[in-house]
């Protein structure tokens, strides 16, 4: 599922705030590309993808990404300089060692009014609120908020201290996939109280972002 995701939630937001977004001179270089899903919401556009798992970056290749095998960390020394318009970062930054230094050293990559657009797990999430607070629960799984192999979690508040601080301007933070409404009206009084407890952030699995760099390269 993560793989094959077509993220259509994030390529909406991200219309909004780019109009031009099927550009014919636009580069697009996706982090964490998949079997390249992605991609197949751009049109014109000249597509990048970086992707560890081999099997997907053959998938992403065949339909049109130019892929390169491996980790930013990995590849960022093959990845031109000051070439891409948008770097897209769907749930990635949870799965890095050090996404304070990503954000720094993707810089390089983008032109000077690049943007940014991408999404991270709500650690914040009711789901997993109830399971902490309440039954002092803290279990990983094979997907979701606590997949196991996130290295990093994240808070709305946390995100956008993260990003200011590595000197990009927010143009867009908002939270995504609520809580399924069968959950809310069943369980509506329960979740209505927690919310009011917890804060309107924790009725959110993921929070996406738009950010342009506004630092000193």
């Amino acid at each position: 599922m993560y793989y094959s995701n077509p993220r259509i939630e994030i390529f909406e937001l991200l219309k909004t705030t780019y109009p031009e977004i099927n550009d014919t001179n636009l580069r697009i270089l996706e982090i964490g590309c998949g079997a390249g899903v992605f991609r197949k919401h751009f049109n014109n556009v000249e597509y990048w993808g970086i992707e560890p798992n081999s099997d997907q970056a053959e998938k992403a290749r065949k339909i049109g990404v130019n892929v390169i095998g491996g980790t930013f960390e990995e590849v960022s020394n093959i990845i031109p300089d000051n070439y891409f318009n948008i770097v897209v970062l769907n749930d990635v930054l949870e799965h890095m060692h050090d996404h304070d230094l990503f954000l720094r050293q993707i810089v390089h990559k983008g032109k000077k009014e690049f943007t940014i657009i991408g999404s991270v797990p709500n650690v914040r999430f009711i789901t997993v609120l109830i399971k902490y607070v309440f039954l002092g629960d803290w279990a990983y799984k094979e997907m979701g908020v606590l997949d196991r192999t996130h290295l990093r979690f994240f808070t709305k508040k946390s995100l956008k201290a993260t990003l200011i601080k590595s000197s990009y301007e927010l143009i867009e933070l908002k939270g995504i996939n609520k809580i399924p409404f069968s959950i809310r009206k069943i369980r509506g009084s329960i979740l209505r109280v927690i919310a009011i407890l917890f804060g309107s952030d924790c009725k959110f699995m993921q929070f996406a972002f738009i950010v342009k760099y506004i630092g000193n390269r």
